[in-house]
Order: C-alpha cells, then sequence, then structure tokens
C-alpha cells in the first residue's frame, strides 16, 4: 500500500501569513477607539469636575480650571496647568463674564475642556484625525452659591 503526500501542507501557514496583518489592523483599530472612548470620558469627568467647584461659588475661574488640569494629569493626560487658558474654559451662561465665584444663585455654568487629539491618540488614528481634532467635554451646572439670609429670626406668632 502507497502513502498518498498531503497536498495541501503548508496551506495553514499561508492562510495565516494572508490574514494575520488584516487581524492585526483590526485589533489595533478596536485598541484605538477603545483609548479614544477612555479619554473622551476623561475629559467630561475633568469638565463635570471643574463645574461643581464653580457651582460652590468658593473657587474663581483660575481655580477652577487648575483643578480641571490636575484632573485631567492625575487621570494620566498631559499637565496642562501652565497652559490652562487654551484647554479650560468657564462661562456664566446667565450673565456672561462674571466670574463663578461671583454667581449669583441658579446662574448658569458651563466649563469647557477642550484637549488636542495628537496628545492622546496612538498609532492608528494618525491616519484617520486631522491633527487640529480635539477631544471636548462640558458641563453645565448651576451655581448654588448661598444666598444671605436673615440672622434675627423670630418666632411665629403663638409659638
Amino acid at each position: 500500500m502507497t502513502r498518498r503526500r498531503n497536498i495541501r501542507s503548508g496551506a495553514a501557514a499561508v492562510e495565516l501569513a494572508a490574514t494575520l496583518p488584516l487581524l492585526l489592523i483590526l485589533l489595533v483599530g478596536i485598541w484605538e477607539v477603545g483609548r479614544f472612548a477612555h479619554v473622551s470620558q476623561i475629559v467630561s469627568n475633568a469638565a463635570r469636575e471643574g463645574a461643581r467647584l464653580s457651582a460652590t461659588g468658593q473657587a474663581t475661574d483660575d481655580q477652577v480650571k487648575i483643578a480641571a488640569c490636575q484632573y485631567l494629569k492625575t487621570a494620566g493626560l498631559p499637565d496642562y496647568t501652565a497652559d490652562r487658558d487654551n484647554y479650560v474654559t468657564i462661562s456664566n451662561v446667565t450673565n456672561p463674564g462674571i466670574d463663578g465665584s461671583n454667581a449669583t444663585t441658579l446662574d448658569d455654568l458651563r466649563v469647557t475642556v477642550s484637549v488636542p487629539s495628537r496628545d492622546v491618540r496612538w498609532i492608528a488614528m494618525n491616519y484617520f484625525m486631522s491633527a487640529n481634532y480635539r477631544v471636548v467635554g462640558w458641563a453645565d451646572w448651576r451655581s448654588t452659591k448661598n444666598r444671605n439670609y436673615p440672622t434675627a429670626i423670630t418666632s411665629p406668632p403663638g409659638f
């Protein structure tokens, strides 16, 4: 009885060589999109933390910007504190031009954090995104600054 040689010897190696680059590109793309979603969440959280601090009325706009930049740095992004005016903006939507510490109760305050994508993207996104693209997050809060209440309170009649 004679043995027949397997005609398909090496076919699996050729198939792997043909599909492996495609699989690696797909894997890196998924990894990059996951990183982008993660950075987007970090930027939104930094804006939320800044808006919360601004809404208390106890911090100036510059202190809020520093807090948002520190949040980004703590989360692993570059330190933007030195150039914070280009990355964090604070606006009083109800009374434009008024600092968050001088806002009145229930003023709408908006904190916007904007980070350049070149600082957070990895290899794959360089081919699909412009160098000027920015990851932006914002948060709107109402000022919760306390009003001054009268200190001399009298009891109602009959008590």
